[in-house]
C-alpha cells in the first residue's frame, strides 16, 4: 500500500486509516518521520496495537520512536556521511576544470530493532 504525503496531518491520517481499514495487513514502513508520527496517531484512532501480529518501522529514527511502547524499529540514514559525500563531490567538481563523470555513491542505512 502506498500512502501519499499530505502536507495537512488530519488528511494523512485519513488516508492511512482508509487503506488500513478492513485489509490484512501485517507490517507498515512509514518512509518518513512525519508519516510515521501520523501513522501511530491514526493506528491509535483505529484502536490497532502494535504487536507480534502487527509491526510499525519508521524512517530516519526520530527520537520518539524510542519512547513509544513498545519501541518502534526504524531505518537510521547515516546523515553525517551523506552530506560529506556531497561536500566532496561539489569540491572536487569546483577544483575540476571539466565536468566530471556522474558517479554513484552507495551509503548503506542501518536497521535498528527495537
Amino acid at each position: 500500500l502506498k500512502i501519499t504525503f499530505k502536507q495537512n496531518e488530519e488528511e494523512t491520517i485519513a488516508q492511512i486509516i482508509a487503506l488500513l481499514a478492513n485489509k490484512k495487513v501485517d507490517a507498515v514502513l512509514f518512509a518518513t518521520n512525519y508519516l510515521a508520527i501520523s501513522g501511530l496517531k491514526a493506528l491509535k484512532q483505529m484502536g490497532k496495537k502494535i504487536d507480534s501480529n502487527f509491526s510499525v518501522i519508521g524512517y530516519d529514527d526520530h527520537e520518539a520512536f524510542e519512547l513509544h511502547t513498545p519501541s518502534i524499529s526504524t531505518i537510521q540514514q547515516p546523515l553525517e556521511e551523506i552530506a560529506e559525500a556531497i561536500i566532496k563531490l561539489i569540491l572536487d567538481q569546483l577544483s575540476s576544470k571539466t565536468k566530471l563523470p556522474d558517479q554513484e555513491i552507495v551509503i548503506p542505512a542501518k536497521l535498528i530493532l527495537r
